[in-house]
């Protein structure tokens, strides 16, 4: 995730990832991948600030 000091924010997730990036297929629960996500949630201390369906 990146933000700017404009108050945008870019988050990128990869299934391939390179050095130091985590691996988010280890992030979905077991027989799921990618393609299984309908729903995103962002928090800020425990409250859901953006959230984006799909």
């Amino acid at each position: 995730m990146t933000t700017s000091n404009l108050g945008r924010a870019e988050v990128e997730f990869d299934s391939s990832p390179e050095a130091n990036q985590i691996q988010i297929n280890n992030l979905l629960p077991s027989g799921k991948d990618v393609r299984d996500i309908q729903q995103v949630q962002l928090t800020l201390n425990g409250t859901v600030v953006l959230q984006a369906s799909f």
